[in-house]
């Protein structure tokens, strides 16, 4: 009886199970990769003001606020709804990356124990004295969010690969 083992084979095998390990983890893929890219296009509907799709303000609020809070945009006075919006640092943000599955939003609780009342939801839906200005469906739109997450997973797929072979070649 002869026994061969080939050294090559055992880390051919070692490399597809960590493989398929890390790619089927994807919570640094969101942490890393999406969530920065989702910041910044939510970053981008208030800095365009709903990319020009949200109604003007109302002239009478529009002329206090041109006092109160100058140069203050749309949805801007005081910046919580976009730093809420944008940053996991904001205790209005809700972000969690899990091996499958990437949760982003405000936390509406917050702002209804801060301001009496959930107005990021409010402006997102509109109400009868408010109207829409949504800033998260704004995100999907056009299918550029899609084509930049799509890239974004083909580059972690690529460092997840050089990683690992970097660990085993």
């Amino acid at each position: 009886m002869i026994d061969i083992q080939i050294d090559g084979l055992s880390r051919l095998q070692a490399y597809v199970t960590q493989l398929e390990h890390r790619l089927t983890d994807r919570t640094r893929l969101f942490s890393d990769f999406i969530a920065p890219l989702v910041a910044g296009e939510i970053a981008e509907v208030f800095e365009t003001e709903g990319r020009g799709e949200w109604p003007a303000l109302h002239p009478a609020y529009a002329a206090e606020k041109a006092i109160t809070h100058p140069g203050k945009t749309i949805l801007r006075r005081d910046d919580n709804y976009i730093q809420a919006a944008t940053s996991t640092a904001h205790p209005g943000n809700i972000a969690h990356f899990g091996p499958s599955e990437m949760i982003w939003g405000i936390d509406g609780g917050y702002f209804e124990a801060v301001y009496g009342e959930n107005y990021p939801e409010q402006h997102e839906l509109g109400t009868e004295r408010l109207p829409s200005r949504p800033v998260f469906d704004l995100i999907t739109v056009g299918g550029r969010l899609d084509e930049n997450i799509e890239k974004l997973t083909e580059k972690w797929v690529r460092e997840e690969i050089a990683e690992i072979e970097g660990n085993l070649f």
